[in-house]
């Protein structure tokens, strides 16, 4: 009886363990792959997080927080490798218990570190592609990430300094969503893009292919030939700032009434005093304007250091403040001149075939170009490695603020004096009126040169980002 006893017990015992090597085989087989990607991970970031024997107290604090995290899937792992044959305490519980510490504990910092990795890949392969400063974006970003998910508050001063910083992320050979994911690499990105080095509207703008319009004189200081690209089959940019206000305004034409009712316009249209400071030296100067400064940046000489540059414009400065829009079209259906100005501003939103037959007219091959720098210049936060990048995108930002702002006349009812105006709202006429968008040579260029294929790519790129983000 003792011995048919000794048998059942063996029998029952070799059959619990059988069941339990089943399920943890099973476990393991469905588990193994992300704890060991989990495992990398974590050592990657203990190893980069490492804040030394200098280190603060809350960076030393959040270190030893990721190495326990770290030892919570090295004891996970080493729970799925035990050989059930050989252990007495195997129980099923024990299985259960460990799946669902990996299920509920382990697994969700997986997930969340591939969300984030997945996230910040594509935030800066496109800001890498334009010049933007990876270190700043990593700074900001990823210290809320960092303290979710090391379980402190968004509050605090000293969270994760930059998870992932972005120099290395995860070290290039750990991002599979790099550069060479789409065929190309971050660095190839050489100043052949067809841009303006960091110029005032009308110089970006210039076109790139059509040589019909006709130049200024060579000795006009605005009018300069400005190269981009260093290779030698690239067609040079070449650049044709506007007129100078007065002429602009005159060559384009009067509308004699709402001249004459414009006198009584109660604005000070007369030279007023700007506050710059120059963008090379640093140093604020002053200069007279007969326009609303906001909207008047342009390529000149700084009278301390003689560099030419885009000044920088203090808007918050007293001196600066300018008249709003709305005000301005206030006074405007005060005096009638709204009336006047329909006509014209009808013409102005008018997407016709002679569109593109403006003395400052724009080719499909530069609209194209110009959509996509726009569509750029929308969510871009103006952080780029390269200088002539930046003043590119800070460019087409001010263009986009113009012509959303711009009514086509100024407050004395002349005609807007920059010259890039018109064509810029017929431009995005076009885009909303398109009735052919997928063959249309403006709103789907073919034919365009691989930098700006990039960017387009990246544009691409980054509104899916933003599409999963939101949703």
């Amino acid at each position: 009886l003792a011995a048919s006893r000794s048998v059942s017990l063996y029998f029952l015992l070799s059959t619990a363990v059988h069941v339990c090597a089943m399920q943890l085989h099973q476990v393991r087989s469905k588990y193994w792959s992300d704890l060991v990607g989990l495992h990398e991970e974590l050592m990657h970031l203990t190893a980069q997080l490492n804040p030394g024997e200098r280190g603060t107290a809350p960076a030393k604090s959040k270190h030893a927080r990721l190495k326990i995290f770290l030892e919570h899937v090295r004891k996970a792992m080493k729970a799925l490798q035990v050989i059930p044959e050989k252990s007495e305490l195997l129980e099923e519980k024990a299985v259960d218990h460990l799946e669902e510490h990996i299920t509920s504990v382990l697994l969700p910092i997986k997930i969340r570190l591939e969300s984030l990795r997945d996230a910040m890949a594509v935030e800066t392969l496109s800001l890498a592609n334009i010049g933007g400063d990876m270190a700043d974006l990593g700074g900001d970003k990823l210290k809320d990430e960092g303290t979710d998910l090391l379980g402190e508050g968004r509050d605090s001063p000293d969270s994760v300094d930059s998870l992932y910083k972005m120099e290395d992320g995860f070290g290039d050979a750990d991002l599979t969503t790099s550069s060479e994911a789409i065929g190309y690499s971050l660095d190839d990105m050489t100043p052949d893009t067809d841009l303006s080095a960091g110029l005032p509207l009308c110089e970006v703008l210039e076109d790139l292919d059509d040589k019909s319009h006709e130049r200024p004189p060579p000795d006009a200081p605005s009018a300069k030939r400005q190269r981009v690209g260093n290779g030698a089959d690239e067609e040079p940019v070449v650049i044709k700032c506007a007129e100078q206000p007065s002429a602009a305004a005159d060559s384009m034409g009067k509308d004699s009434k709402a001249k004459e009712e414009s006198k009584n316009v109660p604005f000070n249209l007369l030279p007023r005093e700007v506050k710059y400071q120059c963008a090379e030296c640093n140093e604020p100067y002053s200069v007279t304007f007969n326009y609303n400064p906001w909207w008047a940046l342009r390529l000149e000489e700084c009278p301390h250091c003689n560099k030419r540059q885009v000044p920088r414009l203090d808007i918050s400065h007293p001196t600066n403040q300018i008249d709003y829009h709305p005000a301005l079209s206030a006074v405007a259906e005060a005096m009638s001149l709204s009336q006047a100005n329909d006509g014209k501003d009808n013409e102005i939103n008018t997407d016709t075939e002679s569109d593109l037959n403006d003395e400052f007219s724009l080719s499909p091959d530069k609209s194209s170009k110009l959509l996509i720098l726009i569509c750029h210049a929308r969510t871009c936060p103006g952080k780029h490695r390269s200088k002539r990048h930046a003043e590119v995108c800070k460019s087409i930002k001010y263009l986009m603020l113009h012509i959303r702002d711009c009514s086509g006349r100024l407050p004395d009812g002349q005609s807007c004096p920059f010259e890039w105006c018109r064509p810029c709202k017929k431009l995005l006429s076009h885009l909303v009126k398109c009735f052919e968008p997928n063959t249309c040579a403006i709103c789907n260029p073919f034919n365009l040169p691989r930098s700006m294929e990039q960017l387009m790519t990246l544009n691409r790129l980054r509104e899916q980002v933003t599409a999963s983000t939101a949703s």
